[in-house]
């Protein structure tokens, strides 16, 4: 707003400071440290806020519920092909189940019941048993992905974040049902899901860290293996994403492709015409 006001005026000295990021790098860190200075000495404006932010969460949560029911509805008249045809889905659905996972952890922290009025409560506790098939809808159409393209580090960590949003839906989905069969309500249930959640998104982290399932390691040769499909076309194969954005192995198929594709077509491996094509690419297009 600063530096628009002036604009008007054909001042453009305050936006291209604003922009500068040297000016950034100085006051980004000195407002934060002044905020949480003024955070510590004002703790109570710090617990009215928190307090008016998860007043908002559960407001909202009856709102993403309706949302969701509006969605699935319509899905069922139109078809999951519509869904798919997006190239979006995944990234959508997973949005949606982040932000009610969100929404239901607000709630949380406000208290250990769910909204009083009826029609809240069902709508709500109708969000959690629908997020499940968000999840399941997220995670088909993530594979669907994979299968038609390959894995990259993008797509792997995105099927990652797919299982975790998709086990708190089952979990809270859960939580529900078994507030219906030992009545404790169904926030109190949520707990234990949290906790073992907490344990097992540090664990798959690790794992996704390991040799063997490093997303780099696991794209690049992914990518090589659907390189070798006869249907890949050698004039749209990523060689700028083998090279620059797989690590390590991604070089390293790289140099085997430049050293051996006469010993590939020799043996049947990959036909010669894209063989020429990637011989071609390989040595005009600068990749090393």
């Amino acid at each position: 707003l600063w530096a628009g006001l002036f604009e008007l005026l054909d001042i453009d000295f305050f936006s291209e400071l604003f922009e500068d990021e040297h000016f950034l790098a100085l006051a980004l860190p000195i407002s934060a440290s002044i905020g949480i200075a003024l955070g510590r000495s004002s703790e109570n404006v710090v617990k009215a806020l928190k307090r008016i932010l998860l007043i908002i969460c559960r407001v909202l949560l009856p709102m993403v519920a309706l949302i969701v029911f509006l969605f699935l509805i319509a899905l069922a008249f139109q078809g999951l092909g519509k869904l798919w045809d997006t190239d979006m889905a995944a990234s959508l659905l997973l949005t949606i189940q982040i932000l009610a996972i969100f929404l239901f952890n607000g709630a949380v922290q406000l208290g250990d019941t769910p909204p009083k009025a009826p029609v809240l409560k069902y709508v709500t506790e109708g969000l959690a048993l629908a997020l499940p098939v968000l999840g399941g809808l997220a995670l088909y159409a993530m594979l669907l992905r994979i299968n038609q393209y390959g894995f990259t580090p993008e797509r792997i960590w995105a099927l990652a974040a797919c299982v975790v949003a998709g086990l708190y839906g089952v979990g809270y989905a859960v939580a529900v049902v078994m507030s219906h069969v030992k009545p404790k309500g169904w926030l109190a249930y949520m707990q234990p899901v949290n906790v073992g959640m907490a344990i097992f998104i540090p664990v798959l982290m690790i794992l996704l860290h390991l040799p063997g399932l490093d997303p780099l390691a696991m794209s690049a040769h992914s990518q090589y293996e659907r390189l070798l499909q006869p249907e890949t076309e050698a004039e749209t194969f990523t060689l700028y994403g083998m090279r620059y954005e797989y690590g390590r192995q991604g070089v390293e198929y790289l140099q085997y492709l430049e050293e051996n594709l006469d010993t590939m077509v020799e043996q049947g491996v990959m036909s010669e015409d894209k063989a020429e094509v990637l011989a071609y690419r390989l040595e005009n297009e600068e990749y090393w």
